[in-house]
């Protein structure tokens, strides 16, 4: 497999994949010191200068920031000859499979690989159809993987910020309701925090949504 790196890398899912030392191959980064620098952070992989080794590689990893993503797809897109049963996945937390859709149409299978919210280094959802599961599962084995479906990352990220939208103002009035009542600071945080793991049991309960066990 192949790689496209820059910016932070401590927090890219990348350094949590097995098997980087016996499969990682081409890194590429805006220039060769960067990618020199990269592969040797991860101890796999050698750096180039251009896409020439990447019409090998069945996996493509992109670990960028957001910013340079669409700069990284065009470049990607021209420099191969070929994109049939290559596999395109995007190490990006806000990233959709539809900011692929350039490598798509030219026969890439694509999707993007994102850290769950809290669970950092050891849970992560990964977007995409089919080819892109059977290419990325078996060097993410040591970690819980949710897959979702092409173009379905957008309700996802939608879901995550309504919650935050709608919740944070509630939680604020009943703190602001608990000091109107006279309760003190430290006291009133720990009621709120008590009520809201009840509220979360009750609605998990009902039905509402089952979570699994699985930690």
């Amino acid at each position: 497999m192949a790689l496209i790196g820059a910016g932070k890398f401590s927090d890219s899912p990348i350094t949590r994949m097995q098997f980087l030392e016996t499969q990682l191959g081409p890194v590429k980064a805006p220039s060769l010191r960067v990618a020199s620098r990269i592969a040797n952070s991860l101890r796999a992989g050698h750096p180039v200068v251009d896409y020439e080794e990447f019409e090998d590689c069945e996996l493509i990893l992109i670990s960028v920031p957001d910013p340079m993503l669409a700069q990284i797809i065009g470049e990607l897109s021209g420099a191969l000859n070929s994109w049939r049963e290559k596999v395109v996945v995007a190490c990006s937390d806000h990233a959709c499979c539809e900011q692929l859709a350039e490598l798509a149409s030219r026969g890439a299978a694509t999707g993007t690989l994102a850290a769950v919210p809290g669970y950092e280094a050891r849970w992560l959802l990964l977007e995409g159809e089919k080819a892109v599961e059977r290419q990325v599962r078996p060097i993410l084995a040591q970690l819980r993987v949710t897959v979702i479906g092409a173009v379905q990352k957008q309700q996802y990220l939608d879901a995550l910020a309504g919650l935050g939208q709608q919740f944070l103002p509630c939680l604020k009035q009943a703190s602001e309701g608990l000091r109107t009542a006279g309760i003190p600071g430290a006291e009133a945080s720990e009621i709120l925090e008590r009520q809201v793991v009840r509220t979360m049991r009750s609605h998990f309960r009902s039905g509402g949504m089952r979570p699994t066990n699985r930690k």
